[in-house]
């Protein structure tokens, strides 16, 4: 009865370590792909910066042709307005 009772004790020993064996090589492995990862995401961090900086110069030109754009059809606009008017006097004045 007694060698069962240590039988029982030895194997819930050596599964405890086996766990701590286990589970403390899947924490290193994870350490490790931590480590690994970092470089990744700081690159990763990078190319998006990147990629914002160039989506906001882009956002920044359109809205800068789109002034332009508005400046130029505002001055049509009135340039169309003027003649309108000119056309008008001009047929008020041959009545």
């Amino acid at each position: 009865m007694g060698y069962i009772i240590v039988a029982l004790l030895a194997m819930g020993v050596f599964l405890g370590f086996g766990y701590i064996l286990v589970y403390g090589c899947l924490f290193i492995v994870w350490l490790i792909s931590l480590f690994f990862d970092r470089d990744e995401r700081r690159r990763s961090n990078e190319e998006t910066e990147r990629s914002t900086e160039m989506f906001r110069r882009m956002t920044e030109q359109t809205r800068a042709q789109n002034e332009e754009m508005r400046q130029r059809l505002e001055q049509l606009r009135a340039e169309n307005q003027r003649k309108q008017e000119e056309i008008a006097r001009s047929q008020n004045k041959n009545q």
